[in-house]
């Protein structure tokens, strides 16, 4: 899987991910870099409603592994920390 099948899964998703009260989703990491190795996890940086819990979190770390078939961490955006916040924004493609 490359950079652009995992874009177009992704956006594909977004309803099924809004039932999970997600705002936004952005690809980032290896893969929004074209560094991928075979053994690299999908990295997703993802803004939930304000009402989502840590439930929301997990339902939706399970369902992109089970749809992108591959490790998938999903970092909610208020999580990040501010000392690489700048640099994952920079390269995300939001979707």
């Amino acid at each position: 899987m490359d950079k652009r099948e995992i874009v177009n899964t992704l956006k594909a998703l977004k309803p099924d991910l809004l039932q999970h009260k997600v705002r936004e989703i952005g690809l980032f990491g290896s893969f929004a870099r074209d560094e991928q190795q075979n053994t690299s996890d999908i990295d997703v940086l993802i803004d939930f409603d304000d009402d989502a819990s840590l439930f929301n979190l997990i339902r939706v770390g399970d369902f992109l592994e089970t749809k992108l078939h591959r490790k998938v961490d999903v970092v909610p955006k208020e999580s990040l920390r501010e000392e690489i916040r700048d640099a994952v924004l920079k390269e995300m493609i939001v979707l």
